[in-house]
């Protein structure tokens, strides 16, 4: 039988796997936003197992997938600026 802080730790690492794999799977192309989303029960319910340690390691995780996520974004974001100013320097010389 597992002691209280294994299971607080398998149920830890659980739901980082969770989130992670969350993250990847709505990544790829035409899959949402990518954002991994917990709710706030799920972080209160996971809180509640677990201790202090646990849940910053918890919550760095999650951290770490929506600083990727943010990234992710932004790249995206500059690309389809870089598109636009190209597509209206076009239009200018083809009007001009």
């Amino acid at each position: 039988m597992a002691t209280p802080s294994a299971a607080a730790a398998e149920s830890l690492q659980s739901a980082i796997a969770r989130i992670e794999n969350e993250s990847e799977v709505d990544a790829l192309p035409g899959r949402g936003s990518g954002l991994a989303e917990v709710s706030e029960n799920d972080e209160i319910g996971i809180a509640n197992e677990l201790g202090s340690v646990a849940v910053n390691r918890f919550l760095k995780a999650k951290l770490r997938v929506l600083q990727e996520e943010l990234d992710r974004l932004a790249r995206d974001m500059n690309k389809k600026d870089q598109e636009n100013l190209k597509l209206q320097q076009k239009l200018k010389v083809t009007f001009h």
